[in-house]
Parts: C-alpha cells; sequence; structure tokens
C-alpha cells in the first residue's frame, strides 16, 4: 500500500517481478520449455510488464487504495488470481485444443461419479493443495491403492484405442469444434485407468488422456517473427528458403533444345504426310483441312460435319484421319514432348492454311458432271 500511495511506478514493478518469478505456475510454465536461463529471465520480465499492463488497463491501483485492501489481501489476489489467469490466457493462446482438453478432464474427474479423489500428493492424505497433484482413480477402488511410476504409465495404455476426432462445431459463434463429447472423454478416461490400474495426478491423467485424442494446436506466425532458438537465448527469423519456380538456366536450355528437336520432328511429320498423298497440291491441302478440323480446330464437328465442309465424302475425312494417324503413332515421344510437338504441328497446319487462302478452307465440291457413256468408256481406255 505505501508504494501504491507514493505512486512508486519502480518499486511496484519490482515486488510484481518478485510474485512473478516465485510463483509455482509461472515456475511450471517457464520451466516447461527446457531454456536457457537469459532465456527464462527474459520470460518473467515479460510476464511481468503483461501483469503490470493488465492492472493498468483494469484500474486496479486505484481500487486497491479505494477500497484500502491490505498487503496481504493484494498478495493473495495476485498469487490466486491475477498471475493464474495470467498463465491461463498465455496457455489458452498458444495451445488453445489442449488447454480446452485438459480443462474438461479436471471437471470430468471432480464432478463425475466414476472417479474419486484419494489426496494430494505427499501421502495422498490432505485435502488442499493445487488440483494438479491431486491424486483420483476410480470410483470403486480402495482407498489402498498403490500408483506407479509414471514412466511406466505409457506403456500400460498402448492397447487403449485411439479416439477420432469430433468435427461438430461448438461455442460461441459455433467456431470451435468438439473434438471429443464428454461422454467419449469421461470413458476414454476410464480406459485408461483400466489400463495402468494406478492412482494417478491430474497432470499425468491430462498427458495420457491428450497422447490419445486428435489435438491440433498449430498457429500461424509471420515469417519474420523473431524466435528464440531451442536452448539458446538469441532470437533469430525463421529460415524459409522458398522454392523459385521459374525455371533455371539450365532448364531454360534444355526446353529450348527439345523444342528444337520436336520442330524437327513436326517438320518430318509434314513431309511425310506429303510423301502419302505422292506430293500432289490438292490432296495435300485436302489432307491439311482435314487433320486441322479433326485435331486442331476450337469448333469440335463430327466427321459427316466436316465432310459436309469440305464438300468431300465421309470416307475421304476418315482415309486422311487414318493416314495422319499412322505417322503420329510411328513417334516414341514422352507426355510432355506430345505437347510441344502439338503446339509446333498446330503452329505449321496454321501457316499452310493461311497460305493456302481462306477460300481453300471453306471450299465446297461443286456437283459433279454427269459423264456421258461413250466418254467413260473412252476415259477407261486412256
Amino acid at each position: 500500500m505505501k508504494l501504491l500511495a507514493e505512486s512508486d511506478t519502480q518499486g511496484l514493478w519490482d515486488k510484481l517481478h518478485w510474485s512473478v518469478a516465485h510463483h509455482n505456475a509461472v515456475k511450471s510454465f517457464v520451466t516447461a520449455r527446457g531454456c536457457s536461463y537469459d532465456w527464462m529471465r527474459e520470460a518473467y520480465l515479460d510476464m511481468t510488464q503483461d501483469l503490470f499492463v493488465r492492472l493498468l488497463e483494469k484500474d486496479r491501483f486505484r481500487h486497491y487504495l479505494d477500497a484500502n485492501y491490505s498487503n496481504e489481501t493484494i498478495e493473495h489476489e495476485l498469487q490466486h488470481l491475477e498471475i493464474p489467469n495470467l498463465i491461463s490466457l498465455r496457455l489458452r493462446s498458444q495451445h488453445p485444443e489442449s488447454f480446452r482438453i485438459a480443462r474438461r478432464i479436471s471437471n470430468i474427474l471432480k464432478t463425475s461419479g466414476e472417479f474419486k479423489y484419494f489426496g494430494g500428493s505427499a501421502g495422498r492424505s490432505q485435502a488442499g493443495g493445487r488440483l494438479v497433484s491431486r491424486h483420483y482413480g476410480l470410483a470403486c477402488w480402495p482407498a489402498s491403492k498403490s500408483t506407479r511410476e509414471e514412466s511406466e504409465l505409457f506403456d500400460l495404455i498402448k492397447n487403449v484405442d485411439f479416439r477420432m476426432r469430433e468435427t461438430r462445431k461448438s461455442g460461441r459463434g459455433r467456431s470451435s469444434q468438439i473434438i471429443i463429447s464428454n461422454k467419449d472423454l469421461s470413458r476414454l478416461l476410464v480406459e485408461i485407468f483400466n489400463a495402468t490400474q494406478s492412482l494417478m495426478n491430474v497432470r499425468t491423467v491430462r498427458l495420457l488422456a491428450l497422447s490419445k485424442i486428435s489435438v491440433e494446436d498449430s498457429r500461424f506466425v509471420s515469417i519474420d517473427e523473431q524466435i528464440a532458438p531451442w536452448l539458446s537465448s538469441q532470437s533469430e527469423p525463421y529460415r524459409i528458403d522458398f522454392p523459385d519456380k521459374r525455371a533455371s538456366p539450365e532448364e531454360v536450355l534444355i526446353d529450348r533444345e527439345m523444342a528444337r528437336d520436336l520442330d524437327y520432328f513436326a517438320d518430318s511429320l509434314i513431309c511425310n504426310l506429303k510423301r502419302g498423298v505422292r506430293n500432289k497440291p490438292r490432296r495435300f491441302s485436302k489432307l491439311v483441312r482435314v487433320v486441322w478440323h479433326c485435331y486442331f480446330d476450337p469448333v469440335s464437328r463430327s466427321q459427316g460435319e466436316i465432310a459436309a465442309l469440305m464438300g468431300v465424302s465421309d470416307s475421304l475425312v476418315c482415309h486422311y484421319r487414318k493416314l495422319f494417324d499412322s505417322y503420329v503413332r510411328q513417334l516414341q515421344l514422352r507426355i510432355d514432348e506430345w505437347v510441344i510437338l502439338n503446339r509446333s504441328i498446330e503452329v505449321k497446319l496454321a501457316s499452310i492454311l493461311f497460305d493456302a487462302g481462306p477460300n481453300q478452307i471453306s471450299e465446297r465440291r461443286e456437283p459433279a458432271r454427269a459423264i456421258p457413256h461413250q466418254d467413260r468408256a473412252t476415259m477407261y481406255v486412256a
């Protein structure tokens, strides 16, 4: 109270730092990280600053003066309310789902008729003490039930089934998943106690139960966030090297050589098609248009529609299409090479059609002129 009356900010901060550094919950929270002494000292300073700011925001210092709190009352409130709330807030932000499950396990052990309190850790005879140190067991067990070593317990629950995650939403705004219902969680605790046949404190029960539940406590952090590596007090940024999706100079050179080789394949294919129609320009022009309409035209048409568009018979379209397919099937290429070759053939066919002119593309065959009988005989003889 003297420090509050004198508005000694530095003295208040030092007093809060002493309370934070000597609080059992803070010690457990900090030492659980297993970091160096320098990191632990920085953690104590950070939590002291957070506590100091929280008290200022709630104007608790003014309330202590107005209500004429004694030093013992203020210290009791800090030790049993403010500091535990600060630790709970940090645990909830860092491990939201694990924190929720741990609280639910504690409530089930205290309220369910299937479990019974067997005392504290010191001889299991005191009813007080911290909750995590209290020993619980099944309600049907005798008071003389023994306690096994904690190192043996995880091996004993290997046969306990892992629980599937319950994805139904609950809570405010229905933004949180249930994970596991209270009924299934109570059944899981019963199976753990039956498998271990041992009394366990609340902390151990939580650890064993969480190992059988699908809990997801991942959180998003900035890539540039400064972090303290394990067992080190020096903060370092995340070293994340994102992959460069651009092609390397070697890959560019290989792709260029592949495109040149496949362009040669396309030229060879065009030459083979010309030889397939005996280098006759009209037949080659029809072949190119058939191939274009069958495979490269954005407008999908049937074989009959292509024949009507070009003014030729269906059998001729079928013949030229099979001729093109026979030459293409002779090429042994990979899928990625086929993609490049397809583009190269499309460009060359488009160039041939453009040189032929638009009339050649939409050309229709004129009706055949009737040939007299004597002229037909003369043509066959010739």
